[in-house]
């Protein structure tokens, strides 16, 4: 189930329960949803472009959960896969007409096979990279 964010400049109390309820699940608390929301609304409002976006996106989840890979990628684009276990949080972000995929998981494998540039990555602390065309995420 893919979560949506629409940035709106403020987001009304019923949009606020409903993503509270739609990342509960995500293992995350009533206040850390509330205050993930409130981060990636910021991030939305003061990204100049499109690799701003991404890093701050990685920025604001990677602080709530700091031993975790987190990647934020362009749904548009083709020839990503992606083999994701033990997902904390997901969602789905509309920035300047474009849908970006955002993922806090414990482990996996993401493969950009189709060359695209508009992904960001960061892993977990004590993680391994290989560089190969299939990035592998110990």
């Amino acid at each position: 189930m893919t979560k949506c964010l629409r940035h709106q400049s403020t987001p009304t109390e019923a949009r606020r329960r409903a993503f509270v309820r739609r990342i509960s699940s995500g293992k995350l608390s009533k206040n850390a949803a509330v205050g993930l929301e409130n981060d990636i609304f910021q991030v939305i409002e003061t990204a100049n472009d499109y690799e701003d976006f991404r890093i701050g996106i990685v920025e604001v989840l990677s602080r709530r959960k700091p031993r975790r890979h987190v990647i934020v990628f362009n749904l548009d684009e083709k020839g990503f896969e992606y083999e994701i276990d033990g997902v904390v949080f997901n969602t789905t972000i509309h920035f300047k007409g474009k849908q970006y995929s955002a993922w806090i998981f414990k482990k996996g494998k993401f493969g950009n096979n189709g060359g695209s540039k508009d992904w960001t990555y960061r892993s977990a602390n004590k993680s391994t990279v290989r560089k190969t065309q299939l990035r592998e995420i110990v």
